[in-house]
């Protein structure tokens, strides 16, 4: 199973997807869940997209430089091509994936914006995720958690998110939206609490995927 974690900057999905992966492996592999997910590829692991340095990838998300947008993106689409044989091998929660790579695109380089668009809906270029979870939180949370963010770049951000939603669902990715605005003035309180509706919405989305196969 390949599950992928999106949203912009703060949101929490990092947190959010590591610690969902190890609560994965307590529960479908560790003998206290009644599912058993895909037992040859052994226990999820964790990776990120792209697998290049963070401080990298902000670099090239941090400057509008219209003249390298095609570069740019090389970098980026050779990232995530060189990775796909670890994706085919394990059982997968990823920080980020193609969602991302054509909302950052669409943001930082808009002039290929439509190229990439094509490049990372294609079934035969990239491994596609059996489920999304998208990250919810306000600009303003954001913003909070990292006064240094520019507002007027997540802004257009979120917009490029809601855009690339049409082309997730178009290619039939389900989807899991989860609100990550802090529900506790204890942080760690807060993260529960958004794991364990996680870990509930996932498990119905488990039997509705079984029922399915069933039915058919």
């Amino acid at each position: 199973m390949f599950i992928c974690f999106e949203a912009p900057d703060k949101c929490g999905k990092s947190t959010l997807s590591v610690e969902f992966q190890k609560m994965l492996n307590i529960e479908f592999y560790n003998g206290k869940g009644g599912v058993t997910l895909d037992s040859n590829l052994g226990p999820f692991v964790w990776t990120k997209e792209p697998s290049f340095t963070s401080e990298e990838a902000d670099r090239l998300n941090s400057i509008k430089n219209l003249e390298n947008q095609y570069k740019r993106e090389l970098l980026f689409f050779e990232s995530r091509i060189g990775h796909q044989d670890f994706l085919k091998k394990h059982n997968i929660v990823c920080d980020r994936y193609t969602w991302s790579g054509m909302v950052y695109a669409k943001v930082f380089s808009p002039g290929c914006y439509e190229f990439v668009r094509q490049l990372y809906r294609s079934k035969k270029l990239f491994i596609q995720p059996d489920l999304y979870v998208y990250v919810n939180a306000g600009i303003d949370v954001c913003l909070e958690r990292d006064p240094t963010l520019d507002r007027d770049t997540m802004i257009e951000l979120w917009k490029a998110y809601e855009l690339v939603y049409d082309d997730v669902e178009e290619i039939g990715i389900p989807i899991i939206t989860i609100n990550n605005e802090d529900r506790s003035s204890n942080k760690e309180e807060s993260i529960k609490l958004v794991l364990e509706e996680l870990m509930t919405r996932f498990k119905g989305h488990l039997k509705l995927v079984t029922k399915r196969l069933y039915d058919s």
